[in-house]
Order: C-alpha cells, then structure tokens, then sequence
C-alpha cells in the first residue's frame, strides 16, 4: 500500500505520460503495478517468441 504523496505523485506522472501518447505507461501507474515487473514481463515475451535454433543434417 502506497502513501497518499506516492499516490498523488503517480497520479500526476501517468498524467504526464499520457499527454506524451505514453498511454501503456500511464496505465501500469495508474493500476499501481510496478513499471520494471511489466517491463521484465515484456521481455520474457520477447524472449518466448524468437526463433530456436534447429539442428539440421548435411
């Protein structure tokens, strides 16, 4: 649970964002979720979907 000034400054800083078009981070704030636990979500998935190596005979 956050403190009301954290709650205001969060407020005030998705705000920003979303002036900027940074809707996606304006919401992680605004939902209270940690910005740097979507981004490592964000890598995982990245992670996920590249190509695996493949061994192949000649």
């Amino acid at each position: 649970m956050s403190t009301i000034r954290e709650t205001i400054e969060d407020t005030y800083t998705a705000n920003a964002f979303a002036e900027r078009g940074m809707t996606k981070d304006a919401q992680i704030l605004l939902k209270g979720e940690s910005r740097q636990t979507a981004v490592k979500a964000d890598a995982v998935k990245q992670v996920e979907k590249r190509p695996r190596p493949t061994l192949h005979a000649k």
